[in-house]
């Protein structure tokens, strides 16, 4: 299966028409039962969706995103998509005006890279934080910015300069830069997990510099954890995300029959990244 990028579409319905259709028409093997095997979807959800019969939930997206190896950015915007057709004006406002604000819907550009030509991610995170700033950078500040990064030095930074003009993700005049890409994409094939953290690390570093980091219990750290507890941990984090969906929807219907209470939109990122392949953590530990 082939991803499209969902920053190119108004709404859920649409993004699920197109990849359907796109590839039924490139892969022969494509089918909803297809499908459904590799997303965990039910054998009708897909044919549904497309003809407007049922609705999309946070579950199924999430499900859809692994399978398709989707980045958390990409995720996010399908989610977003998915509430601003929400039922409930206060929700569907929120994430109107939430998804013009992220993500700059009305005039996102997008270029899609293939892995053999853009296969160092650093250029994803220099690349935004370039988009961010609107300006060439110095070396320097960026190297200092991205210190999470032990590859990205002043040198290595000239060199993402030049790739991204060969690529066309951007032009520079002197101390300008024309922005020709807000969002660039990788193959499917693509190490998610990393770019994902140093996408993570730039997005805190932008909002600490701007000053406008919001109140959260979000902690971006790196854990070191005993094999065995593994298992554990992910049930934990899924128990945690199933409670904090019910309590959500109990609001919602609490709400609905016209009990007066006081709430807050909140967003909730629960995720746990591998930072090794298996195969290279003996090498690791010897």
């Amino acid at each position: 299966m082939d991803l499209l990028p969902p920053s190119k579409y108004k709404n859920i319905t649409s993004y699920f028409k197109d990849f359907y259709t796109k590839n039924k028409e490139k892969h022969s093997y494509f089918s909803y039962q297809y499908f459904s095997k590799a997303t965990q979807w039910p054998n009708s959800l897909l044919n549904d969706i497309i003809n407007e019969r049922r609705k999309l939930t946070i579950a199924r997206i999430i499900q859809f995103s692994s399978a398709l190896k989707m980045n958390s950015n990409d995720t996010e915007y399908l989610i977003h998509l998915l509430m601003k057709d929400s039922k409930e004006d206060h929700v569907r406002d929120y994430y109107e005006k939430s998804i013009k604000k992220s993500f700059n819907a009305d005039h996102v550009k997008t270029l899609e890279v293939d892995d053999d030509v853009f296969a160092d991610i650093d250029y994803i995170v220099i690349h935004e934080l370039l988009v961010w700033a609107k300006k060439k950078l110095d070396p320097q500040v960026v190297t200092d910015l991205l210190e999470l990064s032990d590859s990205i030095n002043p040198e290595k930074v000239n060199e993402v300069y030049q790739k991204l003009e060969e690529i066309g993700a951007i032009k520079f005049h002197g101390d300008e830069i024309e922005v020709l890409a807000d969002n660039l994409f990788l193959s499917q094939n693509s190490n998610h997990s990393f770019i994902d953290i140093k996408k993570s690390y730039l997005e805190q570093t932008r909002k600490f510099v701007e000053g406008s980091y919001p109140p959260g219990l979000l902690n971006f750290v790196h854990l070191e954890l005993p094999n065995e507890a593994i298992p554990d941990v992910i049930d934990r984090m899924t128990m945690l995300r199933n409670w904090i969906m019910e309590t959500s929807q109990e609001t919602r219907e609490r709400r609905r029959e016209g009990e007066e209470l006081e709430t807050q939109i909140f967003q909730v990122d629960l995720n746990l990244f591998p930072l090794f392949n298996k195969e290279n953590i003996k090498n690791i530990n010897n």
